[in-house]
């Protein structure tokens, strides 16, 4: 070697370092285990699939040294981490003021369920949060008062049932009736008398909408000239649907020659139901609807802004049209009829007035903007702003000063937010009285179907 050449070769060999570095990245059991157990429970497989000679010779392909588990240790081991993330979610809720829940009932393989999920934003950074609380077994008839115990139940378990604004839920009778008779004539047991914000129940928008979409939409036929049309398309229709699902012949054909194969409607399924004509009226429902089946990035305050915009757009399509007009005359009597009343309700249009998303901007009627205002400013937090010593006068003076020093921070804070140019909910912050407020109202989501997946998913037949 040169001197003061450099040795680009001291210390242990390359393939050395190599064979020190693969063996570093080799798990250890316990986190292996965890990685089995998420496997497991993520992809709804059977606790057995630990013991299926396919699986354990993965298993110790990728890890030599790796002692599987049997079925038995599996499911000990998903009780465990169970009770701890039962611990984890009741640790999250703890210090939350506000939480809204989601409930539904279903039946599979002829045993009965109920899944509930909880709602909240968290306070520091206004995010929303969720959790599934429980997916159990609900034995005998669904009746209000099992449905009622049931969720009392599962409330009481994470010491939430303080904490509750809303309920979501379907539309149907045994739901309602559980809130009608359990929530709103609950009485306090001190005094005696209604409380002030007992747990109420909301109907999941989705389930309106279905009903518009078939049910409401079929009173277009009224029309002479639409039902003509419309049922001499449909036919043709029906004609390709058929074919295609009682001969594959035909199905081939269609995919070789289109390049697809073809949607068939169901009941349950009214979205793949519109010819092009109808279909900028039934997308304009659609988008409505997927954006309030969101779980992250939407609140109750964006129902009534997008039932408000849904009626002009539609308005906008009459204007246009020159066949669908009974169909989307159809359409927006079904949204009269079935959401009219969410258009001056007093809880909704505040909350979406206190959001930033909207505020004041998704309509022009005067008198909802002063239906909102007027709940907002009753409702408001008045927390004491003066400092000790503000006020000098006597103590009824001093009394008074301090309701309307309250009164007129509150108010400054409400026209700070709704004259601010901020669109990151971060505004809130410097206005404790609005957020507190927008928390309230906002939390519960518009729709159910955060609980919804669950009664398809966890009971399939493959588990």
């Amino acid at each position: 070697k040169r001197k003061g050449s450099l040795s680009v070769h001291e210390g242990p060999s390359t393939s050395k370092q190599q064979k020190l570095a693969v063996a570093d990245t080799k798990a250890s059991q316990k986190s292996t285990d965890v990685a089995v157990m998420k496997f497991v429970v993520q992809g709804l497989h059977p606790f057995g699939v630990v013991e299926q000679p396919g699986f354990i010779s993965l298993m110790q392909h990728i890890q030599p040294n790796y002692t599987e588990m049997s079925r038995t240790t599996l499911r000990e081991k998903i009780e465990k981490n169970t009770v701890q993330m039962k611990a984890k979610v009741k640790n999250a809720m703890q210090n939350i003021k506000y939480i809204s829940t989601t409930t539904d009932c279903w039946t599979a393989h002829r045993q009965s369920f109920i899944g509930v999920t909880a709602h909240w934003i968290e306070p520091q950074s206004l995010k929303r949060c969720s959790a599934a609380l429980a997916c159990r077994r609900l034995k005998g008839s669904h009746t209000y008062d099992v449905l009622a115990e049931a969720l009392n139940d599962i409330h009481a378990e994470y010491n939430i049932r303080e904490k509750i604004v809303r309920t979501t839920t379907d539309n149907a009778s045994n739901f309602i009736k559980v809130f009608r008779v359990h929530g709103c004539d609950e009485e306090s047991p001190a005094e005696g008398v209604p409380e002030e914000d007992p747990e109420v129940e909301r109907q999941a928008v989705e389930f309106c909408f279905n009903l518009i979409s078939t049910t409401d939409a079929q009173n277009a036929n009224s029309n002479d000239i639409c039902k003509k049309i419309s049922r001499a398309a449909f036919a043709k229709c029906s004609s390709l649907w058929n074919r295609t699902s009682r001969s594959s012949t035909a199905a081939e054909v269609i995919e070789r020659e289109c390049k697809l194969q073809l949607i068939r409607p169901m009941d349950t399924r009214w979205t793949s139901l519109c010819l092009s004509r109808g279909e900028g009226a039934i997308r304009a429902v659609t988008t409505a609807l997927n954006i309030w089946q969101a779980e992250e990035d939407v609140h109750t305050g964006w129902l009534v802004p997008t039932l408000t915009l849904l009626n002009v757009k539609l308005d906008r399509l009459k204007n246009s049209s020159k066949f669908c007009q009974p169909l989307i005359t159809a359409l927006q009597e079904g949204i009269q009829q079935r959401f009219g009343h969410m258009l001056s309700d007093p809880e909704l249009v505040p909350a979406a007035i206190l959001l930033l998303k909207f505020r004041t901007s998704w309509t022009s009627n005067a008198d909802v903007l002063k239906l909102g205002m007027d709940y907002i400013k009753a409702h408001m937090d008045l927390d004491p702003v003066p400092s000790p010593g503000s006020y000098s006068g006597s103590e009824e003076e001093d009394f008074f000063g301090v309701m309307k020093g309250n009164v007129q921070e509150a108010t400054r804070q409400l026209d700070t937010f709704l004259a601010s140019s901020a669109t990151s909910m971060n505004v809130l912050k410097s206005a404790p009285s609005v957020l507190n407020l927008s928390l309230k109202l906002n939390t519960p989501l518009p729709a159910s179907a955060a609980c919804e997946p669950p009664g398809a998913a966890f009971y399939h037949a493959t588990r």
